[in-house]
């Protein structure tokens, strides 16, 4: 992606809409990034 010269605004949007896509239709990974983000840690494990 360094290499990339004009096409790089292109790549990142598109890079953003499979991230967002794949966190809206994966059945727990958004569960799983909540619990890493959560402050309390044993909460967070459960």
């Amino acid at each position: 992606m360094a290499i990339t010269g004009e096409g790089a605004s292109i790549l990142t949007c598109m890079l953003m809409t499979f991230t967002q896509s794949v966190l809206r239709v994966h059945p727990f990974l958004y569960k799983e990034i909540e619990a890493a983000q959560n402050k309390d840690k044993r909460a967070g494990i459960d």
